[in-house]
């Protein structure tokens, strides 16, 4: 809103060596912003409990600690999911399972479950979903033109995600040296396909 400039305020900025002259105060009210929840809310509170567990630290004995609580029954169903997913036994503590999901970095433990029984039986199709759960969960997008000729050849009447990935392995088979010059030629991030390769290779590595 705008109110004329009165007396005192006018005196109080000539105090300061301000100008003096008539005008309007420009007030800026900021209602209704959205309050961001904290992070402990915004992770997936499943792997944090099997990454503390693997550090030996159970979650329910430190959350008076915490600058910020999850809700009660947050982590109790989170204890149950990974007791039925087999990632933790009955006294809590993690298994050989629970720490091989870990393995999955940044993948809720669920989604890993689902990976972890894929690679048994097909690790390629692991790596394309892999690729394709990364690619997709970005903050950024892998393609920058959509437009361009490369990116319009590797269009997938199926899915977005299924464009993407194809979109990945056209960058993934040109020569290591020449990817960032490609990808900026060619209407795709190379920041984003450079981090997807990275979190997939540590993946494949660990398994």
């Amino acid at each position: 809103m705008q109110n004329e400039l009165n007396l005192s305020q006018r005196n109080f900025r000539k105090n300061l060596g301000a100008r003096t002259r008539k005008g309007y105060a420009c007030v800026i009210e900021m209602n209704n912003l959205e309050i961001q929840q904290p992070e402990i809310s915004r992770q997936d509170i499943k792997q944090v409990i099997l990454q503390l567990r693997e550090s030996k630290i159970n979650l329910e004995k430190i959350i008076q600690t915490l600058p910020s609580q999850p809700k009660e029954n947050q982590i109790q169903n989170a204890l149950q999911m990974l007791f039925d997913l087999t990632a933790i036994d009955k006294q809590g503590l993690i298994t050989d399972f629970g720490k091989k999901l870990l393995q999955y970095q940044d993948i809720n433990p669920l989604i890993s479950c689902v990976f972890y029984k894929l690679s048994l039986s097909n690790k390629k199709e692991m790596a394309i979903a892999i690729i394709a759960y990364y690619i997709t969960s970005n903050k950024s997008s892998l393609i920058i033109n959509k437009f361009s000729k490369v990116v319009r050849e590797c269009f997938m009447e199926e899915s977005d995600a299924a464009t993407l990935v194809k979109c990945y392995l056209q960058i993934e088979q040109q020569e290591d040296k020449t990817r960032a010059k490609y990808c900026s030629d060619n209407g795709f991030n190379f920041s984003v396909y450079a981090e997807v390769r990275i979190k997939l290779y540590n993946v494949i590595n660990t398994i």
